[in-house]
């Protein structure tokens, strides 16, 4: 996964920098930016919205079903991502350490699901990659009603906990057909693959990754109707901090989110969430070392003591080590099972897809 960059400086103008405690007046703009990665991915029937603004349409592509006709194995597709500067667009300075760069990408796969269902190859989608304290770069591209992308390397506002990627992104893509009613819903990651040399082997010490987690299609079906499910510290709003663990003796990797409530929103009352089901207490999701990949189908649900919540369907996991010593890991995660939900009206064990990706930096 090696990426061609050209390095560009962008003066602070003058203004402030973000947080405190940095000496470095300058953000980096990595464009051009050529990359492939890895992306899992399940078919379900979908709809669209879009939405102008200043001229500029994007669109959303959301699920409207929690049961794939169509899904990968844990190898996936391959991505091509190929940014450009916008010749037409700007930088846009927030700050000395964020830049946000008008680009254009041209996005392609190679492969297919398991029967048969692709993304749709697409070219100069214009849209927004945000540079910010030395990440990878967020590229946003989804001004295509075919197929829109969204990128996350930085996590955090707070400079202290914050986690930075420099060379991995995490990414959602997604494809919609208008005439099938069909979205293909991935997750999955784009970047500098670690040359398998590189990467520790028997003997080395735990590699720990401050990690994050970042959704794709995470929803239930409600009788018909689809509604989002999430996760979230117990008593809190956010997910809790978890490090992803690199096990090189035992050659696996594991993020073992801990202390969380499974939640959605209360379909009696949009301001208000629900607690979907009270035994879930943690999610895992981990696989396997083969060189510089990481693949898997230990993705789940679990309670107090572990045991898995519910029935599975289907499990991938696929990830790999990014950076010149596996500085870097990247993980991405489909589930698709059925448990006991309560919607705030009834419980009733209902089928679910849980999407998402892990970023950790050490």
């Amino acid at each position: 996964m090696k990426t061609s960059v050209l390095p560009v400086l962008v003066l602070p103008l003058a203004l402030a920098a973000c947080g405190s405690g940095s000496n470095d007046p300058l953000s980096v703009v990595n464009l051009p930016t050529n990359v492939t990665g890895t992306v899992l991915a399940v078919q379900l029937s979908a709809s669209q919205s879009s939405e102008t603004v200043d001229g500029v349409t994007t669109y959303t592509t959301s699920a409207t079903e929690a049961q794939a006709s169509d899904r990968t194995t844990t190898a996936g597709v391959t991505v091509q991502v190929d940014l450009t500067a916008d010749a037409t667009g700007s930088n846009t300075v927030e700050g000395r350490r964020e830049v946000n760069s008008d680009t254009l990408a041209d996005i392609s796969t190679t492969g297919a699901m398991i029967r048969g269902g692709t993304f749709t190859d697409v070219a100069a989608v214009s849209g927004v990659t945000h540079f910010q304290n030395g990440n990878f770069g967020d590229a946003s591209a989804s001004s295509n009603a075919q197929t829109q992308l969204e990128g996350v390397s930085i996590f955090g506002a707070d400079l202290a906990s914050q986690v930075v990627l420099n060379d991995v992104a995490i990414v959602n893509l997604t494809s919609f057909d208008s005439a099938s009613g069909e979205g293909v819903f991935g997750v999955g990651f784009i970047g500098n693959e670690t040359a398998v040399a590189n990467v520790p082997v028997a003997g080395a010490a735990d590699g720990v990754y401050h990690g994050f987690l970042n959704s794709g299609q995470t929803i239930y079906n409600d009788g018909g109707t689809t509604r989002s499910l999430f996760i979230r510290q117990q008593g809190g709003s956010a997910v809790p901090a978890f490090d992803i663990i690199a096990d090189f003796n035992a050659g696996t990797v594991t993020a073992n989110v801990e202390n969380i409530e499974l939640y959605g929103i209360d379909p009696a009352d949009s301001t208000n969430t629900i607690i979907l089901n009270a035994a879930v207490d943690g999610f895992i999701m981990g696989g396997s070392i083969t060189g510089n990949t990481i693949t898997g189908t230990d993705i789940r649900f679990v309670d107090f003591a572990d045991a898995t919540v519910g029935s599975i369907i289907s499990q991938q996991v696929a990830g790999g080590f990014f950076g010149a010593n596996a500085d870097e890991v990247a993980l991405a995660g489909i589930l698709e099972g059925a448990m006991s939900i309560d919607n705030g009206t009834a419980t009733a064990v209902r089928e679910y897809v849980f999407a998402v990706t892990a970023g950790g930096a050490q």
